[in-house]
């Protein structure tokens, strides 16, 4: 592996569902190929609850919360994938601020890293494949036990309201744009002749695109250019985080009984002078440059961390490739993380397309450049990792080409013995 990749962070799993051993480094941007039910999903599941489990300790401050009944919770129950942890079970995370090891339920360990002085809390976003729920009716009032795909829909809920008439988003090549009507509450589509549907009665791919890609396009884009609604829940933790930073040498019945306090009950921008003022007993201790610092990393969100199931569902290839191109320019490469699984070999070449564009960039023409749909979403090779799962429960690096691009896959044999069983009959016809 090229020493020169971006890697933010590592990700080793043993013995849970199909996966025997995997180590890789995750990248700015991830991709799994591989067959059914060969470990893709326990990837982006067990991923996307390390990367939630670093991004609460962050947003807490501290980790001491973190039991087995919220593991248990967390990344068993939520996940669906109790049932997954086989003898040996193990997991290792390395992120940006934790290390993460996990034996079982009673035996796990979590490490602060230096860097979580100056940790800064982010989005995680996971994106399933039962995303076209979301065009049901009344289906956010259906009795769902809390998992990633009850969050999802709600996270929906949340998102789809900010894309009014008025800001009626364009959906990749469907030549369709999508908006969230207010009076009926009901989500449609905009046809080019403007004449206009409900979601539910397009066709399934624009079903399964529009979740994704509006709700890709809230968290990459419109949470970091707008003022994100936040939650009762996450303003009490972060008012916590606060409190202990302000009264460090308190003990935890005295910061809950601050929480306590009716005049705490309002926006955490408005926050600090009250703190203040309920603690005066710990005035002279305040360093408000390091409470101010602390506001501004934990208020808002510094990066978008993306899981997303099979982007292709429903697709025909064409479409698919051009999606692949609308995520990638939506993503902030700086910023952002994206791990997406697939079964699709045109994902592959999408992605491989937006490589091979970066590679050639300084010798194309201005004309060159306009005539590539991949140009706009160009990709250093060095921030993308891509693997296909083994039937052994492993991973291999399909990234084999000297110039840091996709080589050979499996599916470049199952199409040869595709065509292989083609040529023996041709020549059997009647010319």
């Amino acid at each position: 592996m090229s020493k020169n990749r971006c890697f933010m962070s590592r990700l080793i799993i043993d013995n849970i569902g199909p996966i025997s051993h995997i180590d890789i480094p995750i990248n700015r941007v991830n991709v799994i190929i591989g067959k059914q039910s060969s470990g893709k999903s326990t990837i982006a599941k067990v991923l996307s609850f390390c990367l939630w489990l670093e991004k609460d300790i962050v947003a807490h401050q501290d980790k001491d919360y973190i039991d087995s009944e919220l593991l248990k919770k967390e990344l068993l129950n939520y996940h669906k994938i109790a049932n997954y942890f086989n003898e040996g079970a193990y997991i290792h995370y390395e992120g940006n601020y934790i290390t993460f090891e996990y034996h079982d339920l009673e035996h796990f360990n979590i490490t602060m890293k230096e860097s979580f002085k100056n940790a800064k809390n982010g989005k995680v976003a996971y994106i399933p494949s039962e995303r076209n729920l979301v065009v049901l009716n009344n289906i956010s009032s259906l009795p769902m036990d809390k998992s990633y795909v009850r969050d999802f829909l709600f996270n929906w809920l949340t998102a789809h309201s900010k894309y009014s008439k008025k800001e009626a988003m364009p959906i990749v090549d469907l030549n369709v744009r999508y908006y969230y009507d207010e009076e009926s509450k009901s989500d449609r589509i905009i046809l080019p002749n403007e004449k206009e549907l409900e979601i539910d009665e397009a066709s399934s791919g624009i079903q399964s695109v529009i979740p994704l890609y509006i709700y890709m396009n809230y968290v990459t884009k419109w949470i970091f250019e707008n003022e994100e609604g936040t939650s009762y829940d996450k303003y009490s933790v972060i008012r916590k985080a606060l409190l202990k930073e302000i009264a460090h040498d308190a003990d935890d019945a005295e910061i809950d009984s601050y929480l306590g306090s009716p005049s705490l009950q309002m926006k955490i921008q408005e926050n600090l002078a009250l703190i203040r003022k309920t603690t005066k007993e710990y005035l002279n201790k305040i360093d408000l440059a390091t409470v101010s610092d602390l506001m501004e990393r934990l208020e808002k969100p510094h990066y978008a961390n993306m899981i997303i199931e099979e982007p292709e569902l429903n697709l025909f290839p064409q479409t698919q490739v051009r999606l692949i191109y609308a995520m990638l320019k939506e993503i902030d490469f700086g910023r952002d993380m994206v791990l997406m699984t697939t079964h699709s070999p045109y994902t592959l070449y999408a992605v491989n397309n937006c490589m091979l564009s970066y590679k050639v960039a300084k010798d194309l023409d201005e004309e060159d450049k306009a005539s590539l749909l991949s140009y706009s979403s160009r990709i250093n090779p060095d921030m993308v990792s891509v693997w296909q799962t083994n039937d052994d429960g492993t991973l291999s690096d399909i990234k084999t080409s000297p110039f840091g691009l996709i080589g050979k896959h499996y599916f470049n044999e199952v199409m040869n013995d595709t065509l292989d069983e083609y040529h023996a009959m041709i020549d059997y016809l009647e010319l």
